[in-house]
C-alpha cells in the first residue's frame, strides 16, 4: 500500500531534525525518531516486515569491522533493519556513541565532523528508503507553452510581374509586415535591386522573437525576378543605299 508524505510526516521532520542537529543533541533526536515510528503506523509496520529473520548482533561485527569506518550493509531491508536496532541500542545505553564515532565515523576525505558522517552513513538512507517504500511518487507534470502566433497574410512580395528594363533601378522587397516582424535581405546570392537586364533571385531572413513566436501564413522568403530586355523600335532604320 502507498502513502502520502502527509502520513508518514512525524517520521520524516524527526530524521529531517537529527541530520540538521548538532551531536550535543543527539539523545534527544534519536529518542524522537523512536517515537516517530512507534506512532506512524506505516512506518512502523515496514520496519516490522524489514526486520523478519535479521541478525542485530551478527551485522554489528560486520558494520565495526574496520577502524574509522562504519560499513553498512547493501540490502536496502538489512539496512533499514540495522539503522532501528541501532538507534533503539543507543536510546537504552547498549551502544555508546561517543565511542562509536570516534571509532568508526572518522574517515571522510571531505573532513566532515564525526556526526555528519554518522547521519550521512544511517539517517539518510534509512529515512530515503522508507519513503521510497512508503510514499507514492508524485507524478511529474510536463507543461508545453506553445508559441503564439504571427499572422503574415498581409505580408507579401511587392513584385508580381517582370520589370522591363528603362535604365532606373528597379527594387524588390516584402511590404504588409507586422509590427513585431522585421526582414533583412543580406544573405549570400541575394539581388533586391539592379538595372541591368537578367534574372535574379531575392532572399529574406525574417527577423522576431522565434524563441515564444512562430509565423503563420508567411510569404515565401525567396523570390525569382526578372528584368526583361527593353525593346528598341527599328522600323525606321533603313540602309541609306540609293539604286544606281
Amino acid at each position: 500500500m502507498k502513502y502520502t508524505e502527509e502520513d508518514i510526516k512525524p517520521f520524516l521532520i524527526a530524521c529531517e531534525d537529527m541530520i540538521k542537529s548538532k551531536f550535543i543533541l543527539i539523545d534527544k533526536r534519536v529518542s524522537n525518531i523512536l517515537k516517530a515510528i512507534a506512532t506512524t503506523k506505516p512506518v512502523y509496520n515496514a520496519i516490522a516486515e524489514a526486520m523478519i529473520n535479521f541478525n542485530w548482533e551478527a551485522t554489528l561485527k560486520y558494520a565495526t569491522q574496520k577502524n574509522g569506518e562504519l560499513i553498512m550493509p547493501e540490502d536496502p531491508s538489512r539496512l533499514v533493519s540495522f539503522v532501528f536496532c541501532l538507534l533503539k541500542n543507543i536510546d537504552c545505553g547498549k551502544v555508546n556513541i561517543n565511542d562509536l564515532l570516534v571509532r568508526h565515523c572518522s574517515k571522510d576525505e571531505e573532513k566532515r565532523s564525526n556526526y555528519v558522517v554518522f547521519c550521512e552513513k544511517t539517517i539518510v538512507p534509512f529515512m530515503q528508503i522508507i519513503k521510497e517504500r512508503l510514499v507514492i511518487a508524485k507524478p511529474k507534470i510536463e507543461v508545453v507553452v506553445q508559441k503564439a502566433k504571427i499572422d503574415m497574410t498581409g505580408a507579401s512580395w511587392n513584385y508580381t510581374e517582370p520589370y522591363t528594363y528603362d535604365y532606373n533601378m528597379k527594387r524588390v522587397k516584402i511590404s504588409g509586415l507586422p509590427e513585431s516582424v522585421e526582414v533583412k535581405y543580406d544573405s549570400e546570392g541575394s539581388v533586391v535591386q539592379q538595372n541591368t537586364a537578367g534574372t535574379y533571385t531575392a532572399i529574406a531572413t525574417f527577423i522576431y522573437d522565434d524563441v515564444n513566436y512562430e509565423l503563420e501564413n508567411a510569404p515565401a522568403s525567396s523570390l525569382e525576378w526578372k528584368i526583361n530586355k527593353a525593346v528598341l523600335d527599328m522600323s525606321n532604320v533603313a540602309w541609306d543605299y540609293i539604286l544606281p
